[in-house]
C-alpha cells in the first residue's frame, strides 16, 4: 500500500496504473539523488585526490577543511533544486490528473517534497551537513583501507536497506515477530527524543555528526600517504 501511494505522475502515465490516491514523491527522490551524489563524490575526493594534492604539497588540513565545504555547498545548493521540481509534479498532476484524490488534506500536504520545505526546512540544511559528513567518514575508509574500505560500504548499505525493509514489513504487520522488543526499544528512543522538541533533536543530531566528523578527519590527518 505504501509503494502504491507513491507512485509518481510519470509511473501512471506511461504504464496506465489506474490509482485510488496520489501522493508526489520526486521532490523527496531528488534529495535523497542529491545526498548519494554527495556521497560518491566525497569518495573520490578524499581517496585518491586527497592523496594527489597531498603528495604535490598541499597539507592535509588545508585540503580537508575545502572540500568538506565545498561538498556541504555543492549539497546545499542541489537540495534547494528539489523545491521546484516538487512544484513541477503538482502542476503535472493538476494538468494531468486533475480528477485524482489527494492523499492528504491538500496539495501541499500529499506533496512529500512540499511537506519537507514549507514545514520542516530544517531538515534540508541537516540533510546536507549529514551527506557531506558520512562522505567524509565513507572517503577515510576508502583511503585507508582501499577497496576493503569500499566493500565495508557496500555491504553495510545493503544491510541497512534490508534492515529498513524489514523494520517497514514488521510494522505493516502489526510488529509482530521476533524483533519486536527491539523495534520497541527504538520506538521508545525515538519518541523521547522527538519530545525534546525541533531543538533538541537538532542538538542530538549535531552532536553525532560531530563525533562522526572528528572520526574522519583524525583519520585522514594521520592517513599515509603514497610518495610521501
Amino acid at each position: 500500500m505504501a509503494a502504491d501511494r507513491s507512485g509518481t505522475n510519470i509511473g501512471m502515465l506511461v504504464f496506465g496504473t489506474e490509482k485510488t490516491e496520489w501522493q508526489s514523491a520526486s521532490g523527496v527522490v531528488a534529495l535523497f539523488g542529491v545526498a548519494l551524489a554527495v556521497l560518491l563524490v566525497a569518495i573520490v575526493q578524499y581517496s585518491s585526490n586527497f592523496e594527489l594534492a597531498v603528495s604535490m604539497g598541499r597539507t592535509r588540513k588545508g585540503y580537508l577543511v575545502s572540500a568538506f565545504v565545498a561538498n556541504l555547498a555543492f549539497a546545499l545548493v542541489f537540495a534547494l533544486a528539489a523545491y521546484p521540481l516538487s512544484w513541477v509534479s503538482e502542476l503535472m498532476r493538476r494538468v494531468l490528473f486533475p480528477a485524482m484524490p489527494l492523499a492528504g488534506s491538500s496539495a501541499l500536504a500529499s506533496n512529500y517534497g512540499l511537506t519537507v520545505f514549507h514545514h520542516m526546512a530544517w531538515v534540508i540544511p541537516m540533510g546536507a551537513l549529514t551527506a557531506a559528513v558520512l562522505g567524509m567518514v565513507m572517503g577515510a575508509l576508502c583511503q585507508r583501507w582501499g577497496q576493503y574500505g569500499f566493500l565495508v560500504i557496500w555491504l553495510g548499505g545493503i544491510a541497512l536497506s534490508t534492515l529498513l525493509g524489514k523494520v517497514a514489513e514488521l510494522y505493516a504487520a502489526g510488529r509482530t515477530g521476533v524483533f519486536t522488543p527491539l523495534l520497541d526499544a527504538v520506538a521508545a528512543f525515538f519518541s523521547a527524543v522527538l519530545a525534546w522538541g525541533t531543538g533538541g533533536v537538532v542538538a542530538l543530531w549535531l552532536a553525532v555528526l560531530a563525533l562522526l566528523y572528528l572520526i574522519g578527519y583524525m583519520a585522514l590527518r594521520k592517513a599515509p600517504v603514497k610518495g610521501i
